[in-house]
């Protein structure tokens, strides 16, 4: 017995399914946490889960635990300078914020931590560089 035929995912314009396109996100996550974990071994950091594709079931338990939508790919709990900590959302490079991404940001900025969008692999490192070695606001 064979197992079922698995339909195609839907495709966009760039011509890569959606599935295809965030794993591409999530592979720049990978890669980040591996070089920061390497670059700055002593920071206390935690990634969200909200790039996860879940189950309907899942992320109702999620809601439920206390995941807010909108929250940030990476929190860096690492005061420097002005900043409380850094939380930074991450996109491709040709991705884009949501609504409820923006308006999180903007909460966290309002209580003095250091949040932004970086798009793509170099500028997170770049972003991460920038708030380790200057004390003041950038």
């Amino acid at each position: 017995m064979g197992y079922p035929s698995v339909q195609k995912r839907p495709f966009i314009k760039s011509g890569r399914s959606i599935l295809q396109l965030k794993e591409k996100e999530l592979d720049i996550q990978k890669a980040f946490v591996k070089w920061l974990k390497i670059k700055y071994p002593k920071v206390l950091f935690s990634a969200s889960a909200g790039g996860m594709r879940t189950y309907r079931k899942e992320a109702g338990k999620m809601k439920a635990a206390g995941y807010t939508k909108g929250c940030p790919d990476i929190m860096i709990f690492e005061p420097r300078g002005d900043y409380c900590g850094l939380f930074i959302e991450l996109k491709r490079p040709d991705g884009k914020p949501t609504p409820e991404q923006i308006a999180f940001i903007d909460g966290l900025k309002a209580r003095g931590y250091r949040a932004t969008v970086c798009y793509g692999y170099e500028e997170i490192t770049k972003e991460v560089d920038v708030y380790f070695t200057h004390s003041a606001k950038h």
